[in-house]
């Protein structure tokens, strides 16, 4: 969610606990930052990787567009959209972008854009399914997901199927690679709902002072973790017993995060400061901390890809960043 004013308080702090004992296996190198220019003068609120269609999704607000970038040549798409968006996904074979607060884009992947929707509530982010057949948007507003079917035809279009409520308002919408759960938070608490039966089936204290970012969560070892909005703070909690097992701040403001599956790697940083964390999370969830990598300070949005890199807003250079996370995997 996208901060306009500066409200100065005195802040409680976080109340994470430490990282915790845990091992990385040997190995790796240094990793490298690359930039990619994408347009001057814009803002990020949201960056994402598409699975299904193998491409990174970014829609800077102010550029009218979305860019697709191939997450090996670095080779970039842009898609003319006829209104200002600020968060976007994408199916194997259609792009969705949110032109606040009530309109969708829907875009071919190589033509451009080719219908529109409607939301019923003020859209904040827009996440595809992982099977890409629904379309999910926070509504922090309405204090509510909504999910709309995805219609294929020609043109495309989207129906609303259902609400839900959330507790609080939702900041933040993320899918776990099996598409059985999705993940919001909202107030320190990270929210679980099934997307079977559209209950919310876990809402667990993460021991934040607040939300911001995308919650993320592997079900595999079975974690979730949540995002602080001070410090750059991120907790890691285990699902069954709603423990929080391991924290960490990266300094800075508002946490950026992103995780990696394949890796079991989290990276971390605080909007402000110019250091992402590179985590390994142990299958207990507790961490290790891999690395600290100097990348530029201000960029709101994050997000891991399928081939070892996470990706990191920039537009005080007018794009994105690339980082090669060189470390092997968890066990």
């Amino acid at each position: 969610m996208r901060y306009c004013v500066l409200i100065v308080v005195a802040a409680c702090g976080n109340n994470l606990p430490p990282s915790g004992e845990c091992t990385a296996p040997p190995g790796g190198g240094t990793p490298t930052v690359e930039s990619v220019h994408l347009v001057d003068g814009v803002f990020f609120d949201d960056l994402d990787y598409s699975a299904a269609l193998d491409r990174v999704v970014a829609a800077p607000e102010g550029a009218d567009a979305v860019y697709l970038i191939e997450p090996r040549t670095l080779a970039v798409t842009t898609l003319a959209v006829s209104g200002d968006v600020a968060s976007a996904d994408a199916a194997a074979d259609l792009v969705f972008a949110a032109d606040r607060p009530f309109t969708i884009h829907i875009l071919d992947p190589v033509t451009g854009e080719v219908a529109t929707g409607t939301a019923s509530g003020g859209i904040d982010y827009l996440r595809v399914s992982p099977d890409g057949a629904q379309l999910w948007l926070s509504e922090p507003g309405a204090g509510r997901l909504e999910v709309m079917t995805i219609v294929r035809g020609s043109p495309p279009a989207l129906a609303p199927l259902a609400t839900i409520e959330t507790p609080g308002a939702p900041e933040g919408l993320h899918f776990d690679s099996t598409g059985a759960h999705a993940y919001t938070q909202s107030g320190g608490r990270v929210i679980e709902v099934d997307t079977a039966t559209r209950a919310v089936t876990g809402n667990w204290d993460d021991g934040c002072n607040g939300s911001h970012g995308f919650p993320m969560a592997d079900p595999v070892r079975g974690l979730a973790i949540g995002g602080c909005r001070d410090s750059g703070g991120g907790a890691v909690i285990d699902r069954a017993t709603g423990e929080v097992v391991s924290g960490f701040e990266a300094g800075g403001g508002a946490a950026i995060l992103a995780y990696s599956e394949p890796l079991a790697h989290f990276y971390l940083r605080g909007d402000g400061s110019p250091n992402l964390a590179i985590l390994g999370l142990c299958a207990d969830g507790t961490m290790a901390e891999l690395a600290t990598v100097t990348i530029p300070s201000s960029g709101h949005g994050a997000a891991a890809d399928a081939d070892g890199h996470v990706w990191v807003a920039d537009p005080q250079h007018g794009g994105v960043v690339r980082v090669t996370d060189p470390f092997p995997a968890m066990p």
